[in-house]
């Protein structure tokens, strides 16, 4: 943020403070908004951060839905196992009630 210190003492003197004390607020005032002003490279930095962190949190969130589906899969193919085991098991008692039944 720019302040000009020039037109600030001068519109200080125009108001009737000293001229010393004039240049003394505004180089205060300077110094006080110096201090807590933010640069646009300190905002370009904190966002290169936070776009860092949220590719990481973005990846992690991946793995995670990556481990879930799989873990999903694999549960999903025992019950596939365990359906076809049933499945014959039905299908060997038919043949066998077939043969009993003339």
């Amino acid at each position: 943020m720019a302040f000009d210190t020039l037109a600030y003492a001068q519109r200080l003197k125009a108001a009737g403070v000293a001229e010393e004390q004039a240049e003394a607020h505004a180089q205060a005032l300077r110094d006080a908004v110096t201090e807590t002003a933010v640069s646009k490279a300190d905002l370009e930095a904190g966002f290169a951060r936070i776009d860092g962190r949220m590719d990481l949190l973005e990846t992690r969130l991946d793995e995670r839905i990556r481990a879930s589906e799989a873990r999903t899969e694999a549960a999903n193919a025992r019950r596939d196992v365990r359906m076809m085991m049933f499945i014959v098991a039905v299908a060997a008692l038919a043949v066998a009630a077939a043969r009993l039944i003339p």
